[in-house]
Parts: C-alpha cells; sequence; structure tokens
C-alpha cells in the first residue's frame, strides 16, 4: 500500500498496538461516496483482505465505511483520533516513519503530519498507477525465476529508465513483482533498479530490451513495452 501511495502525500500512524493507520488527509471536504470508493480501491490494488478470518490475521479496513449515514447511525463508524492511548496497551499511538524504523525510530512532529494534505486527484491517480502496474506484475511474474531474477531485474529497470520512468515507480513495479513472487531476495532486485538509473543517469550503457529476451517471449515482451510506454 505505501508503495502504490509513492507520490501522495500521506502519513502513517502507529496504533500503540501491533496495527497501523495511513492518512490521507484531504485538502479539501469530499463527498463520502468518493473517499470510500478510492480508498476502497486502493486496498484493492495492494491486494490485502478487508477482513481477518482469525484473531490477529493481517487485514485492512477503509474509512470511511458507509457512504451515507442514517437515522440508525448517525455517525456512522468510527475512527480513533490520531495521537490518542491505545484503550488495551495503553501506549500513545504516534506518526512515524516507515523509512526511518516506523514506530522504532524518530517520530514524526504531531503539527507537520497533521498538516499534510493531498487531493482526491492525486488518490485517483495512484489507484490507476496500481492498476497498471499490477497488470505489468501479471505479464512478468511468470518469467520471474529465480537464478534468472537478478539479470531479469537489471533488465527491466534499464527497459523503465529508456521508456522515461522513474526510478521510484520502477522500483515500485520491481517490489510488488518479488512480493508476488516470494522472492526471497527483494533487497538484492531493488539494488539492481537503483544501480541501474545510476548508470543511466551518468550516460553509462545499460541492459535493456535485448537482455529481457533472453527471458521473455517476443509477444510477451512487446506487450510489456507497450504497457510500459502507456499505450497499452
Amino acid at each position: 500500500l505505501l508503495a502504490i501511495l509513492e507520490n501522495v502525500p500521506h502519513q502513517v500512524e502507529f496504533s500503540g498496538a501491533k496495527g497501523y493507520h495511513v492518512f490521507a488527509f484531504l485538502q479539501q471536504p469530499a463527498p463520502a461516496t468518493e473517499a470510500k470508493r478510492l480508498a476502497e480501491a486502493l486496498r484493492q490494488e495492494a491486494g490485502l483482505p478487508a477482513s481477518g478470518q482469525t484473531a490477529g490475521s493481517v487485514h485492512c479496513e477503509c474509512f470511511p465505511k458507509q457512504d451515507k449515514l442514517s437515522p440508525s447511525a448517525p455517525l456512522g463508524n468510527l475512527l480513533k483520533l490520531p495521537l490518542g492511548l491505545h484503550p488495551r496497551t495503553h501506549l500513545r499511538s504516534v506518526f512515524v516513519d516507515p523509512r526511518n524504523g516506523w514506530e522504532g525510530g524518530p517520530e514524526v512532529p504531531a503539527m507537520e503530519a497533521l498538516a499534510t494534505r493531498c487531493t482526491l486527484e492525486q488518490l485517483g491517480a495512484a489507484v490507476r498507477e496500481a492498476d497498471r502496474q499490477g497488470q505489468l506484475v501479471e505479464l512478468i511474474l511468470p518469467f520471474w525465476r529465480a537464478g534468472d531474477r537478478h539479470r531479469m531485474a537489471l533488465a527491466l529497470a534499464g527497459l523503465c529508465a529508456t521508456t522515461s520512468w522513474t526510478q521510484a515507480d520502477a522500483e515500485a513495479l520491481v517490489e510488488q513483482l518479488c512480493t508476488a513472487a516470494g522472492d526471497e531476495e527483494p533487497a538484492d532486485r531493488l539494488e539492481a533498479v537503483r544501480d541501474t538509473f545510476r548508470r543511466f543517469y551518468s550516460r553509462q550503457p545499460v541492459a535493456g530490451y535485448s537482455a529481457l529476451a533472453e527471458f521473455l517471449p517476443e509477444t510477451a515482451l512487446r506487450r510489456l513495452v507497450a504497457a510500459l510506454a502507456g499505450v497499452a
């Protein structure tokens, strides 16, 4: 989910127990129907279940849960305000930086976190981009075989770079591939992406289409190129 929100201003809060809240504070009030639709679409694109079947299982709830109020539920489902105490652990919830140790690292200042704002348009763009990335993962996944993944990451990153993808988008794609494949070395694949972009930016040769042709059949490779270019 955080990879999908890479380009959307958001904040992550440690709940004070085992869970986290991901907040996308909107610049302007928005219809509950649209906010609910986008939240659920983000959850779907992230592949997260809506509910846990057993105690402690991982799942993702979305707010708002209702798109309209009723006399029997005039407030709808409620969400604990940020920075409160967890009712069971009595630990304070805090805003955290996932790139700097989560709750084990320094807190994100509350006023800084609460001032973060995004737009519905940014959330919609994130959903559309995640959908495209999901299609790319589905296309590449059958060929993401153990033993070939490092070289494939280099070649895929090179193709991304030469089709005007950003390094962040290429990293997000490779990270999703690793997750979908159960790849045990995601750090190696991401470093391959970073190394490729370093070479590309310094105008050194990088692997790309020809290298990927070793792993993907021609039909799949053509579909991949078209999808990366945004025309399919």
